[in-house]
């Protein structure tokens, strides 16, 4: 039916979504669903969108599905990824923006190049108006491998973000691989991508900023205002490292296996790090056995033997993983008090 979907969630957007959806339907490239996704909230959201399918010329290329009842982000991207017809798809959070030109740029170079994903690079815009650029390589990639490699192995600053936004996917890919997003968890995003890099076998990175990202308070990741953290957030990102560690063991095989795990692991240990260093400020305490199994090591001694790679790094890890957990507890609030101290005197 359309070369591409545009699949927007909505949920209590009533401030941006109009902004949000006309960037959307007023691209350069016209052979575009507009794919809305109504997850019952409570705000007039609704009510400017059906505003927007009425008077604008291109209205009929709006399509609008309703949730019986709020399923969240993660299962309203599900039901974009079911009910898209576009050849390839593209994801707008409902409260940012997108150039003009975006989807032609993605889809020229998608089709020019017959790869699974194109990726570009965006802004960050803050509620005091700061604009932050976060850029982007112009790379080609082909092969699993190679990719895989180039996610795992490169800084963050200059690796394929995470994020699912900013990015024209082959639908058929997505689908073939069963690619979608784990319900009710608020890191779904970079589940989805963890294992869209995985199945991935070619991709286009460009330095264009097509994606204007919008940083505000009351976002589902931001705080409360009493700068409580809630148990859930902390919840899931235990899960999204425990699922990264499951998944990486059935690629023991591959070249990029020991960035991976090495990836892995320095992010668990960062992420315990935070949460032992903010427990004051978390909604519920964490069990020891939370953390004991946060900080688990996926493979054996021997295997970690065979790394050629990070190998005294990757030991560490492992000997710290089988250490007593008030011994961990104690590293960890030493290893803190030495970042504060470092900080301070640079």
């Amino acid at each position: 039916m359309y070369k591409v979907t545009i699949a927007i969630p909505v949920y209590n957007a009533q401030d941006y979504i109009s902004e949000s959806l006309l960037s959307a339907i007023n691209q350069t490239f016209k052979d575009i669903e507009v794919l809305v996704i109504d997850d019952k909230g409570c705000d007039k959201s609704m009510d400017i969108i059906r505003d927007i399918v009425n008077t604008h010329n291109r209205g009929k290329d709006i399509r609008v599905i309703t949730h019986e009842r709020n399923l969240g982000p993660a299962n309203a991207r599900n039901t974009a990824l079911k009910k898209a017809t576009g050849e390839y798809i593209f994801f707008l959070d409902s409260d940012d923006t997108i150039t003009e030109n975006c989807i032609e740029i993605l889809y020229d170079k998608i089709t020019e190049f017959d790869v699974d994903f194109v990726s570009a690079t965006y802004q960050k815009i803050y509620k005091d108006g700061q604009v932050e650029l976060v850029n982007n390589q112009k790379k080609a990639i082909k092969g699993n491998q190679n990719i895989a490699n180039f996610f795992f192995k490169e800084p963050r600053n200059t690796t394929i973000e995470s994020t699912v936004w900013n990015k024209l996917y082959r639908l058929s890919f997505l689908r073939d691989n069963n690619i979608t997003f784990i319900p009710d968890k608020l890191y779904e995003d970079m589940i989805f991508t963890f294992c869209m890099i995985l199945k991935a076998k070619s991709c286009i990175l460009l330095s264009d900023i097509l994606y204007n990202y919008r940083i505000r308070q009351n976002s589902i990741m931001q705080y409360n205002p009493r700068n409580i953290i809630p148990i859930k957030e902390i919840e899931d990102c235990l899960f999204f490292n425990t699922f990264k560690k499951s998944e990486s063991i059935r690629h023991k095989d591959s070249s990029f296996f020991e960035s991976m795990i090495t990836q892995i692991m320095m992010n668990c240990f960062n992420d315990i790090s935070v949460i032992i260093d903010k427990r004051k400020i978390i909604s519920e305490k964490i069990s020891p056995n939370e953390i004991k199994e946060a900080l688990s090591y996926p493979i054996s001694f021997s295997e970690v033997c065979k790394f050629k790679h990070h190998k005294v790094l990757n030991f560490s890890l492992f000997i710290f993983s089988k250490l007593p957990y008030w011994i961990e507890i104690l590293l960890l609030k030493i290893y803190l008090k030495l970042q504060r101290f470092y900080r301070k005197i640079r």
